[in-house]
């Protein structure tokens, strides 16, 4: 199984986000219908929006982080093909050309 790209990431993640807005919508329609008391309805809902809440924004989290390790580990890539130039190098004019791919 392939690991999904960036852009089905991102749908999941409105997925859950709307799943998660509609769980909220549920329970605090259940909670008005069963419930008299506002106090009793912010219990209920406070007990079920804080996981939904944690769950989606951990999800966000963990893309963004996994983007930023792409990111970091493609330049890691570069910088090592670049080392590598430079390593190789032996006369001042390949230096000169590394170094100008440097920069």
């Amino acid at each position: 199984m392939t690991a999904p790209d960036s852009a089905d990431r991102w749908k999941y993640g409105i997925t859950a986000v709307i799943a998660g807005v509609l769980a909220i919508v549920v329970v605090f329609g259940i909670a008005l219908w069963k419930f008299e008391k506002a106090s009793d309805i912010g219990l209920v809902l406070g007990a079920v929006v804080s996981p939904i809440a944690t769950i989606v924004a951990a999800y966000f989290g963990v893309q963004a982080g996994s983007a930023g390790k792409e990111a970091a580990e493609e330049n890691a890539r570069k910088n090592v093909a670049v080392g590598a130039g430079l390593a190789t190098a032996t006369t001042s004019d390949e230096v000169g050309a590394a170094l100008r791919n440097i920069l």
